[in-house]
């Protein structure tokens, strides 16, 4: 917040989406890499965020055209979709993500990285597993850019999270910081507006894709064996049966029985209150990172 403060005094009206991003990296980068980017300028940090925006297109439709639609696959080969991914992979997104973990592991600091390579020692994981891992900053960021434009336009809600944020205070000081990983309890409006904002403008439309085991047939529908399944994130949140107002955004529909965002991770479906990180068990597993405890090295520091 204190960057865009200072880049808004200094050049008034501005995107803050790069920052916002680099926010973003920086949390991911901060527990996978032990490390951060200082501003949008570094060059590693330009790097990254040129990779994120080309595997959001090579991983949606216009992008991947085959997984959502088989038949299509013939306009892939025209297109030479394929080839041009692989070198995507073999020429931007491998050797950055490399360079990443090649610096971590000279670290002393404790990461995540170096928990995955003794996993893979092990056997446990492979390479592909742990470049899986070293992603998922964009999702943040979108999450991020429409809460600050959804609350541009909802003084109501900015003056209630206010409040919360004020009763806060007069219970510990002033200049006191919140650490919302262990006062989360004592902010159950702020987690109502983190779920609406997410429901009410989700980071993706399409959750991550499922294929059937077995035959099914589901409400006179037959869905063969080896079929991919895609949902719609945002017609399961558009639904009036389930939300009544989907069209308003209202943070108080969560209040009467309020859970935890990764609650929802291990809930049935029908019992769940959101479902921006999929379901089933391809689940994405940020939904775990959301309310995530802070770990402490062996020094008893807190990270």
């Amino acid at each position: 917040m204190d960057r865009l403060m200072d880049v808004s005094e200094e050049e008034k009206s501005f995107d803050c989406y790069k920052h916002l991003e680099l926010a973003s990296l920086n949390f991911i980068l901060r527990v996978t890499a032990a490390t951060r980017l200082e501003n949008v300028e570094d060059p590693t940090f330009q790097s990254i965020s040129n990779l994120s925006h080309y595997t959001l297109i090579y991983s949606g439709v216009s992008g991947d055209l085959v997984s959502y639609i088989p038949s299509l696959a013939w306009i892939d080969r025209l297109k030479g979709t394929r080839e041009k991914m692989q070198a995507f992979i073999n020429n931007q997104r491998d050797p950055i993500i490399s360079k990443l973990i090649e610096e971590a592991m000279k670290k002393e600091d404790d990461s995540l990285i170096k928990e995955l390579y003794e996993m893979k020692e092990k056997g446990t994981i492979d390479e592909d597993d742990i470049y899986v891992f070293m992603t998922g900053s964009d999702p943040i960021t979108i999450v991020l850019y429409w809460t600050l434009a959804i609350l541009s336009q909802q003084p109501q809600v900015q003056e209630k999270l206010i409040k919360e944020l004020d009763a806060w205070k007069a219970k510990n000081s002033a200049d006191a910081v919140p650490h919302f990983y262990q006062d989360i309890d004592q902010f159950p409006y702020m987690l109502c507006v983190q779920k609406e904002v997410q429901r009410f403008r989700p980071s993706t439309i399409f959750g991550l894709p499922h294929m059937t085991t077995d035959d099914v047939t589901a409400q006179g529908y037959f869905v063969p064996k080896g079929s991919m399944l895609f949902s719609s994130m945002w017609a399961m949140h558009q639904n009036k049966a389930f939300y009544g107002d989907p069209d308003r955004f209202r943070p108080e529909r969560y209040m009467d029985g309020l859970k935890k965002i990764s609650a929802a991770a291990n809930a049935r479906i029908e019992e769940r209150d959101h479902f921006g990180f999929g379901w089933g068990r391809r689940i994405c597993p940020g939904i775990h990172l959301v309310n995530i405890p802070k770990s402490k090295d062996r020094l008893n520091n807190v990270n």
